[in-house]
């Protein structure tokens, strides 16, 4: 399967791939994105995996062509390339959703599975479908499904998560009504199905017709699954302040979109430029080329002010030194919202180990926006007396700032609010990520546009289980 666009150059769709599909050769060579995807353009061969892999990715995530996509979906089933199944699966459902033709894609989704596809997505939307329709039991059905099949290692972490956490909601409406135990066959919805409260029940009633009585005492709800807020938007200035150029983009980047779409202002502080985080770029290099992709990623949503610090990647110091540089920031940018990464030690599901360069940066935020307000804390930015001890603080001329109101925490395991993106705001952020090419390129084989846009999918998704089935960007706010 190697050199698939350079054998046939001159067509319009590799050789081989109509020779192994024959069958669907006349749809390939008549599709316009043909000899034009990524593998074509940018590393000059096929390097889809298989043939399979191939004919799904010449019709792409956004193809307009969905329905001819699925009518080739039953070859890759008899082909036995269930990752490629899954895949096209996930595509033309995900356009047909958005074409407001939910009961096909679900239809398609279910038929995909029983094929053997083990798309974590798919798991993900055909579940959250059905616990949006109430119907617990088979929306368990699908997540018990899921997890039985989830790899020890691989991306999608965020959608596995987010399948976790569905199956643990659906137990306990389950269980309330008393309908715990093996959940029915796919297609057989059970009326009274779901909680008093999901069932539209007044509060305090505890009761739904027909279900016998059951205990009132609300159980403890861990904070990964409690309902997210909105996010405040009473602000029209913030500050982001992250450890890597990259860091936004893969936790906030949609909602600063939706946010500069809406007239607020806001920039970038980055502490590091990178330089320790491509293994195959010297450093002097590696800072070099993610300064430029940070800077050019920010443009994408609507971000022009980018400003670096020169702490060392991958050491920096937790300490007085950085609170300084974040405080001068923050007196200079006068920021209402202060926006950071995950703080905490660990990642999703506790399970993932946070890197230390986040964890102190952002607790250095969480300090900063009080030292920012004091006078006697940094006075040095405020006289002009420089930053003799070292740093990059203000050499003067700055007020306090006491003006930040919030911190909100991007990609942390205890989120409480969310930010609802749109589609507009979502294409943009997926660009913004995939403007990190050099970055990705040394974390994986696949094309950056592709693995921006499943990322995004997969984060809002999971954003979209506690929000109200909104799609969405989510954070844990500290007011101040």
């Amino acid at each position: 399967m190697t050199h698939l666009a350079t054998l046939d150059r001159g067509t319009r769709a590799p050789a081989h791939l109509l020779a192994l599909y024959p069958a669907s050769a006349a749809a390939i060579a008549a599709l316009p994105a043909c000899a034009g995807c990524w593998s074509c353009d940018a590393p000059g061969l096929c390097d889809t995996g298989s043939a399979g892999g191939a004919l799904v990715s010449h019709y792409g995530a956004a193809t307009p062509h969905a329905d001819e996509l699925a009518g080739h979906l039953p070859l890759l089933a008899a082909a036995g390339e269930p990752a490629a199944l899954g895949r096209g699966a996930r595509y033309a459902g995900q356009v047909w959703e958005r074409q407001d033709r939910v009961e096909e894609a679900v239809r398609l989704w279910h038929w995909a599975l029983d094929q053997g596809a083990r798309d974590p997505v798919i798991f993900n939307r055909l579940s959250m479908h059905h616990e949006r329709r109430h119907d617990h039991a088979t929306a368990l059905a699908v997540c018990e499904r899921a997890l039985a099949t989830r790899p020890e290692t691989g991306t999608a972490r965020a959608t596995w998560d987010a399948i976790t956490r569905r199956a643990s909601r659906c137990r306990r409406h389950l269980a309330a009504v008393g309908r715990g135990g093996t959940p029915p066959l796919r297609g057989t919805a059970v009326r009274g199905s779901c909680s008093a409260r999901c069932r539209g029940v007044p509060r305090g009633t505890g009761r739904v017709p027909g279900a016998r009585r059951v205990e009132t005492r609300r159980p403890v709800v861990a904070e990964s699954e409690r309902d997210l807020e909105e996010m405040p938007l009473e602000w029209r200035r913030a500050l982001a302040i992250v450890a890597h150029p990259d860091d936004l983009e893969y936790g906030a980047a949609a909602a600063v979109a939706e946010w500069t779409d809406a007239g607020r202002e806001v920039a970038y502080l980055l502490v590091t430029r990178g330089e320790a985080g491509i293994d195959t770029l010297a450093p002097g290099e590696s800072a070099r080329v993610r300064e430029a992709e940070q800077i050019a990623s920010a443009a994408v949503v609507g971000v022009g002010s980018v400003e670096f610090l020169d702490h060392r990647d991958g050491v920096i110091e937790e300490g007085v030194a950085l609170r300084r540089d974040l405080a001068a920031a923050i007196r200079r940018h006068r920021p209402e919202l202060l926006i950071t990464l995950n703080h905490r030690d660990t990642w999703g599901d506790r399970r993932f180990w946070n890197t230390p360069d986040h964890r102190v940066v952002g607790r250095a935020v969480l300090d900063a926006a009080g030292d920012a307000g004091n006078r006697w804390i940094f006075p040095e930015q405020l006289t002009g007396t420089g930053d003799a001890e070292g740093g990059n603080g203000s050499g003067g001329g700055l007020e306090p700032w006491d003006g930040v109101r919030w911190v909100a925490v991007a990609g942390s395991p205890e989120a409480t609010h969310a930010q609802a993106v749109g589609a507009s705001a979502m294409a943009r952020a997926e660009a913004s990520l995939a403007a990190h090419r050099a970055y990705i390129a040394a974390l994986t084989d696949q094309d950056p546009a592709d693995y921006a846009r499943e990322l995004h999918a997969e984060m809002a998704d999971a954003v979209a289980t506690r929000f109200g089935g909104r799609r969405g960007v989510a954070f844990e706010v500290f007011p101040r």
